[in-house]
């Protein structure tokens, strides 16, 4: 289902000026989250085959991949903060358009019903496989992006994922289906 791909920062970012404008250390940093953000759905894929015991397992992991991405590159002297993509690089865009660029499988995650405490193990390993499905093509559609309005809205997804995420690992501790 995973297939690899390289996450390189599209044209229509590079030639922004809101990239032009981050310094080297910020470049690098945006470019190594892109990567790690590449490498938690790659982890929610890999969920599908680890035994039942094993799966709190894996939620912790990507928990923990997932609080880094927010925290690690959360100096904005260092870094892009989510907060400065989506308040201040969302200044050029459409959002008239914004709504229609997001990927059916992340729009149709971020609209479900809150998941509960007592899903089956087979919920579960469902839930994390669809999250990870839309995280895997919400970054495709990133790198294949051919507007700035297009690369913007995939960057917001990826963030509304990655904290849909954190709340899906706060309930799983909840759940008595899932143990150790």
């Amino acid at each position: 289902m995973f297939d690899y791909f390289p996450v390189k920062i599209p044209a229509p970012l590079l030639l922004s000026d809101d990239y032009s404008s981050l310094n080297s250390e910020q470049k690098r940093n945006f470019s190594a989250r892109m990567e790690y953000v590449e490498e938690i759905a790659r982890a929610g894929f890999d969920s599908a085959n680890v035994g039942d015991n094993f799966l709190l397992d894996c939620i912790d992991n990507i928990e923990v991949d997932a609080l880094a991405i927010i925290s690690a590159f959360s100096n904005p002297e260092t870094s892009v903060t989510p907060y400065v993509v989506h308040s201040s690089w969302t200044f050029e865009c459409s959002r008239s358009e914004m709504a229609k660029m997001v990927v059916l499988d992340a729009e149709k995650l971020l609209m479900a019903r809150s998941f509960g405490f007592s899903m089956s193990i087979t919920e579960v390993r469902d839930w994390i496989q669809c999250w990870a499905r839309a995280l895997y093509l919400t970054m495709k559609k990133f790198v294949d992006s051919v507007s700035f309005t297009e690369v913007i809205v995939q960057l917001i997804v990826a963030d509304a994922l990655i904290a849909l995420f954190l709340t899906f690992a706060a309930m799983a501790r909840l759940n008595v289906e899932l143990q150790r």
